[in-house]
C-alpha cells in the first residue's frame, strides 16, 4: 500500500520519504515562524476593532437622538412590542418637513416647504 496525497496514491519509497519530510519541513517552519499565532493575533485584534466599532456607533447614535438611545431597546421591550410602536416613532419619525429649491422662470431660486415622508421609516 501507499500513502495517499490529495487523489493520488504514492507508491515508491523514496517519493513517500521525500513527501513525508516536506510537510515536516512545513509544520516545523510554520511552527518557527508563527504563523498560526499571527493569524490567532490578527483574529483578536479584528475582533477587539469590532468591539470599539460597535461601542463607537453606539456612543454616537446616543449623541445623535440627544440621549434617547440609550435606552430605547429596554423602553420598547418594556412596551411589550407593542402594534402602534410609539417609542420607535419617538426616535425615527416617519414624517419630516423637507424644503425644496430649484429656479423659476425669472432665474432666481424658489423655495418650496413640503411634508415627507421617510420610507425607510415606515418598515
Amino acid at each position: 500500500d501507499g500513502v495517499r496525497l490529495g487523489t493520488s496514491i504514492i507508491s515508491d519509497e523514496k517519493e513517500k520519504e521525500n513527501t513525508i519530510k516536506n510537510i515536516s519541513k512545513f509544520i516545523h517552519r510554520q511552527n518557527k515562524s508563527s504563523g498560526h499565532a499571527r493569524y490567532a493575533f490578527g483574529f483578536l485584534l479584528c475582533l477587539i476593532l469590532s468591539l470599539v466599532n460597535v461601542v463607537f456607533n453606539f456612543i454616537f447614535l446616543n449623541i445623535v437622538f440627544k440621549g434617547k438611545f440609550k435606552l430605547l431597546g429596554l423602553r420598547w421591550l418594556q412596551e411589550g412590542f407593542d402594534v402602534d410602536n410609539k417609542i420607535l416613532r419617538e426616535a425615527f419619525p416617519r414624517m419630516t418637513a423637507c424644503v425644496w429649491s430649484d429656479f423659476g422662470t425669472s432665474g432666481r431660486r424658489q423655495y418650496e416647504h413640503f411634508v415627507c415622508i421617510m420610507a425607510a421609516n415606515i418598515l
